[in-house]
């Protein structure tokens, strides 16, 4: 496609842009591979018009940070859940970022593999993180520093806080003041979800049900949380449901800012 073409479809209304799209994926013989990143729930629901199903083979491959949305998308939809990094994908992750193809220094080897880990497996964190030690000039010092305090300076990157917010954002009223209350568990903390669903309970966030109690409403809450990416699972009962919880760091740090910002809690660090 031409600058001058881009240029002309730009200028095009939503609806007009959209059927000039179907129009030109339609035909027995044509054949497409659609990608899309990062799809929200009103996003798809306009978008999908657009795509023919001329069973000719054709795919759509998206992004989302719903489960839900996958699930809904099509009958024949393949959902695959994105692992976190392993901490030497990390590592490695980390030290293209870093030193792109010099090998990383012997004497920041551990404090290096160290920072890797306590990104948590989170690929955002290490790209985040990264450009920090970059422009450090390898000073083992100033690396250090980052290992013991890496939450904060990740926060202070407006554009991956940025980011972590519009997962909050688009939360339904009712689940964010469940959400930001995992700020109230210390860092790296596995908690209990019935210790949690109890809490929400007696802190009034719970709405109860017509034909369900507190408890099996609050569990819902959780489930929903975790299938939008922002509570994750660490440890699953016999009968499959969730026994503990936690919250990536980033995120925990996410939600003591923005509790603080809207006068919900501060927590008083010691």
């Amino acid at each position: 496609m031409s600058s001058l073409e881009r240029d002309e479809l730009s200028k095009l209304d939503e609806e007009t842009l959209g059927e000039k799209l179907y129009k030109s994926l339609c035909g027995e013989e044509t054949r497409y591979l659609i990608i899309l990143d990062d799809i929200w729930e009103d996003v798809w629901s306009d978008l999908h018009r657009y795509f023919p199903e001329n069973q000719s083979g054709s795919r759509i491959l998206f992004t989302t940070r719903f489960k839900t949305i996958g699930f809904e998308a099509s009958d024949k939809c393949i959902v695959r859940n994105l692992r976190f990094l392993s901490h030497d994908e990390c590592w490695k992750l980390l030290q293209i970022k870093v030193f792109q193809d010099v090998p990383c220094p012997p004497e920041l080897l551990d404090i290096g593999k160290k920072i890797a880990r306590k990104c948590n497996g989170l690929p955002l964190a290490v790209v985040v993180i990264a450009a920090v030690l970059a422009s450090m000039k390898n000073n083992k010092t100033k690396w250090e520093e980052v290992a013991v305090s890496l939450s904060s300076y990740i926060s202070k990157d407006n554009s991956c806080m940025k980011i972590l917010e519009l997962s909050y954002s688009y939360l339904p009223m009712h689940l964010k003041p469940c959400f930001l209350y995992f700020g109230a568990f210390e860092e790296d903390t596995e908690i209990p979800v019935q210790k949690l669903i109890s809490l929400w309970v007696s802190e009034g966030f719970v709405r109860k049900g017509k034909q369900k109690n507190s408890n099996a409403v609050s569990y819902g809450y959780l489930i929903d949380l975790i299938g939008r990416g922002l509570v994750q699972v660490a440890k699953r009962r016999s009968n499959g449901g969730v026994k503990t919880c936690y919250v990536h760091d980033l995120l925990r740090e996410m939600c003591l800012t923005i509790a603080e910002k809207d006068n919900f809690m501060k927590v008083i660090k010691g």
